[in-house]
């Protein structure tokens, strides 16, 4: 044994590890090849699910990718909405012309807002006034629009809830119409908010003196024991005139 110390050096122990390394990964390789030949694994040794595409190279995967296909048939139009809320009264028009082609004479209109509580007369924007250059009475028409309910707080000041006023529509301080818009206890749903129209004419105006200057007024009348939910309202009133003639 000492002898054979004596003859080991670093050189012949580094000889004699590389010569089992060799041997033995040549022999890990060949028994690789003997248990897996080339090209020896194929669906049948696979487990399912086994080989995913995250697994699959990126070539691998844009292969597998095929052509958009064509887009589909449309498919079968949806049943209707249900019917949207009624929106407020649109701004006045331009002044249009009457059936014989003439121009409407006045037009006139007073803007949204809450409804009096007193009476008065309203602000009226546009054209209000008219003088006949031929000496001829007009027609006046209106259209009132107002949303109304009544609070349903158990009775107006007399026991009996409405909601509403009436509009009286003047010529020269001379009374020619009025338009009414209420809503009371045998109304159908009167604590509902409802929009509510009305029109009146053609009216004829300015019989007794159609050369005279004609101006238009309108006066809101309010009731005392009229009582209003909140959200009511006067969404708008025009006036216009057209020749008689």
């Amino acid at each position: 044994m000492r002898k054979l110390r004596g003859k080991l050096t670093y050189a012949n122990v580094m000889v004699t590890i590389l010569a089992f390394a060799v041997l033995g990964g040549g022999s890990a390789f060949a028994a690789r090849e003997a248990l897996l030949p080339k090209n020896s694994v194929g669906s049948k040794q696979l487990k399912p699910r086994s080989v995913t595409p995250a697994k699959l190279s990126k070539g691998a995967q844009l292969a597998l990718k095929g052509a958009q296909g064509a887009q589909g048939a449309q498919g079968v139009p949806g049943a209707p909405g249900a019917r949207g809320a009624e929106g407020p009264m649109g701004p006045t028009g331009a002044p249009g012309s009457s059936e014989t082609g003439e121009s409407v004479l006045i037009d006139a209109s007073a803007p949204e807002q809450p409804i009096p509580t007193t009476s008065e007369f309203l602000s009226l924007d546009g054209n209000a006034g008219w003088t006949s250059p031929n000496e001829e009475p007009g027609l006046i028409s209106a259209e009132l629009e107002m949303t109304v309910a009544t609070p349903g707080n158990g009775g107006g000041p007399k026991g009996f809830e409405f909601c509403g006023g009436e509009v009286e529509i003047f010529d020269n301080g001379e009374y020619v119409s009025f338009l009414r818009i209420t809503v009371d206890e045998m109304s159908p749903n009167p604590t509902t908010l409802a929009t509510e129209q009305r029109t009146v004419g053609p009216v004829p105006f300015g019989l007794t003196d159609p050369t005279e200057a004609q101006a238009i007024t309108a006066k809101f009348i309010a009731n005392s024991n009229s009582e209003c939910a909140a959200g009511s309202k006067l969404d708008g009133l025009r006036i216009f005139v057209q020749p008689l003639g």
